[in-house]
């Protein structure tokens, strides 16, 4: 073999091994980039099932500890079939007095949404096989949802 090519095909295996350290190191959030992409996957298909179809999604990330929030790296990896857009909770908040006309003004300011939604971080079964997430969904004053959805 020359030297050229020995040359190459070790800067090429390097490169593969630090690709792979690049994916399982964690992250901010304690997540490696595998892991977050497989969490994004999971609440895109938790949104999927929750959402009505062309509608944008008014994600809330909730400021709670260990809460979905929490992980900015999830959040912006989400893949959805829906325009998707990102909130913090203080854009969401609801004041104690006149809901009518917070709701006019939300969806005045959100235009295509059917309200705003929140997840619970992922639950796993032992054998890492199903997972299970809480969703809830305000849409009004009287207008909202709890869901929990399992997935296998």
């Amino acid at each position: 073999m020359s030297t050229p090519r020995f040359i190459a095909l070790v800067a090429l295996s390097l490169t593969f091994v630090a690709f792979g350290l690049y994916l399982s190191s964690p992250n901010s959030d304690g997540l490696s980039l595998r892991d977050s992409i497989h969490e994004a996957l999971i609440y895109a298909a938790v949104l999927d099932t929750v959402a009505p179809r062309g509608q944008t999604i008014i994600l809330v990330a909730v400021t709670d500890s260990n809460s979905f929030g929490e992980r900015r790296a999830v959040t912006h990896l989400i893949p959805s079939r829906n325009p998707l857009r990102f909130v913090s909770e203080t854009d969401v908040t609801v004041p104690d007095a006149d809901l009518e006309r917070y709701w006019r003004n939300f969806y005045a300011r959100f235009p295509g949404s059917s309200g705003w939604y929140t997840m619970s971080d992922i639950e796993y079964n032992a054998a890492h096989r199903e997972a299970m997430v809480w969703v809830r969904h305000h849409c009004g004053g009287l207008c909202g949802s709890w869901d929990l959805v399992k997935l296998s």
